[in-house]
């Protein structure tokens, strides 16, 4: 179970051509994209690297064992002496096997992982201008506010906070020994480079993607405007609110330091 939640999650919006955004904005909505939808070409692609000790290729060779039909001890001996020498796994065997492991296991999880839904937010970002920048059209989109003590962030086992990485999470050996049933390693799902830190990035993964799902209502507490945000629009996202609680503002530029703060929007 995830712990710490934030009491409040942000998601950046572009306006898109064709008005996405505003129509699930009406309908209470969230995208769910698929992975390969997403803007980072290593997030969820290639998400691993193995992490294996020479005591792991013992018991993987022990695993298989029974699979040979071994007649005798001085067989057992003989066939184990290929691979080992010195009670160590030999080289050559152990880049033989991680090659075809690595190739199974990413097979498995990159089939799984295609069809997730994920849901990208961030903690208090509102004036980080990096964000505006690259998740609301350059300061021309908006920013909703959630409290996370409505759907969809009841299911803590949906919601992950993001880890960042120099590296690749590794995949120990445990992962081979269990059944496909269990899952995809927590790890590989929530892992990005380090350069994504600025994001301060939280996840809603579903277990199926490329389509919307509803949020409860009373979970968008506000909704910020971009500075550069376009007159008309702002009036288009007031009308939809009219009648809701959810409050709204406007971003403006600071004069004396680079930064963004948010006033109360009016028309």
């Amino acid at each position: 179970m995830v712990k710490n939640i934030p009491p409040k999650l942000y998601k950046f919006q572009a306006l898109d051509k064709e008005g996405h955004s505003i129509q699930n904005l009406k309908r209470n909505q969230l995208w769910f994209p698929k992975p390969a939808e997403l803007n980072d070409p290593f997030d969820l692609e290639i998400p691993f690297v193995l992490d294996w000790t020479d005591e792991d290729f013992e018991k993987f060779y022990e695993v298989n064992l029974d699979k040979r039909n071994i007649q005798s001890q001085s067989q057992a001996t003989a066939i184990k002496e290929t691979f080992f020498v010195n009670g160590k796994p030999k080289q050559s065997w152990k880049d033989h096997i991680y090659e075809i492991f690595e190739n199974q296991m990413r097979q498995r999880i990159n089939n799984e992982i295609s069809k997730l839904g994920v849901a990208c937010f961030t903690e208090d970002n509102l004036d980080n201008i990096l964000m505006w920048s690259h998740y609301a059209n350059g300061h021309k989109g908006f920013c909703l506010e959630f409290d996370t003590n409505y759907a969809p962030f009841l299911d803590t086992e949906q919601l992950r906070r993001v880890i960042y990485s120099e590296k690749y999470p590794s995949l120990p050996f445990s992962y081979y020994l269990k059944d496909e049933s269990e899952g995809i390693p927590d790890d590989i799902l929530r892992t990005k480079s380090l350069n994504w830190k600025y994001e301060n990035e939280w996840r809603l993964i579903l277990d199926v993607g490329g389509k919307p799902f509803e949020y409860d209502p009373k979970a968008l507490t506000a909704i910020y405007f971009g500075c550069s945000m376009l007159s008309e629009d702002c009036g288009k996202i007031a009308k939809i609110l009219a009648k809701a609680s959810t409050r709204l503002y406007k971003m403006q530029r600071s004069y004396k330091d680079y930064s963004l703060m948010p006033i109360p929007y009016s028309k």
